[in-house]
């Protein structure tokens, strides 16, 4: 999906590459409430695999964490790959 914990125990993620171009994640068992993350990876493909940019509802990150408070309030993680490292 593009992040994955670090240390057991912390309640953050790091940024990687993800696999897919697009994904939702449902945040609530009722998700016709509109409880969703979604993660974007534009430019995404097996030639681009590093991650040169991320934004959080369009407020851009400042380190490759994403805390999980941030990810369970719902909204759209966005993230710009390339063939080459920044």
């Amino acid at each position: 999906m593009g992040f994955y914990p670090v240390t057991p125990g912390l309640p953050e993620y790091r940024l990687g590459s993800p696999l897919f171009e697009r994904i939702t994640l449902h945040l609530s068992p009722n998700h016709h409430d509109g409880e969703t993350f979604v993660i974007e990876a534009d430019g995404n493909g097996p030639d681009s695999v590093f991650v040169t940019s991320a934004a959080l509802d369009d407020q851009l990150l400042s380190t490759p964490v994403l805390s999980h408070q941030a990810m369970t309030r719902s909204g759209t993680l966005r993230l710009q790959m390339s063939q080459t490292p920044r």
